[in-house]
């Protein structure tokens, strides 16, 4: 999929450096201070990749082997620099993706997006490595279906989060038509796990 693609639209106020959030294109450095932003951003990173293990999300939970997803990041850092505040904070940001949010990897050390890189990480982008790097105590989401609100308040380095979605799976354009019972039946096996799924809180 081409970049901007899966992730289909940000709304919100702009954080407290007054920068509104954005979708960017997928840069080649996403480190502290690489980008020249003070508010949320998001872009996509790989998409389609039918999962090979299970991962493990916020909550405890885990995203099953055999499924097909999308992945995105999501960040917010505050900018080394004279005149820059020493907090900054972007709340009720809205992200909403072209399928269902299956799971968010926001723990503050960052372990959970560290452990799904190599899965679902671009290849060609440099990544954080700071300890820290992940969500506190002052920062939270919301998820509802397609639809990801994210709170963070920062100071250094930042908070980077992925967040993944159920990707449409092409295999079904070539089924038989005699295969349309098995189809529907793990239909209905992934949606009753996405739901109860869904109704975690983050950790």
């Amino acid at each position: 999929s081409s970049a901007g693609a899966a992730l289909v639209s940000v709304s919100g106020p702009s954080s407290s450096s007054g920068i509104a959030p954005q979708i960017i294109a997928a840069p080649v450095d996403t480190r502290n201070n690489a980008t020249p932003f003070s508010g949320q951003v998001g872009f996509d990173e790989k998409q389609g990749v039918v999962l090979l293990s299970s991962l493990t999300i916020d909550g405890g939970g885990t995203i099953a082997a055999g499924v097909r997803v999308n992945s995105h990041m999501i960040y917010l850092e505050r900018l080394r620099g004279e005149g820059q505040p020493a907090v900054v904070r972007h709340h009720d940001v809205e992200w909403t993706f072209d399928g269902p949010v299956l799971g968010v990897m926001s723990s503050q050390g960052g372990g959970r997006e560290a452990a799904s890189r190599s899965v679902l990480g671009l290849d060609g982008t440099a990544y954080a490595q700071f300890s820290n790097r992940g969500m506190e105590s002052n920062d939270g989401y919301t998820i509802d279906g397609s639809t990801l609100t994210v709170n963070m308040r920062v100071t250094e380095p930042g908070d980077w989060i992925r967040v993944v979605t159920l990707a449409p799976d092409v295999r079904t354009e070539s089924v038989p038509e005699n295969g349309g019972w098995l189809l529907g039946a793990i239909s209905v096996l992934s949606m009753a796990a996405l739901r109860r799924r869904l109704g975690r809180k983050a950790a």
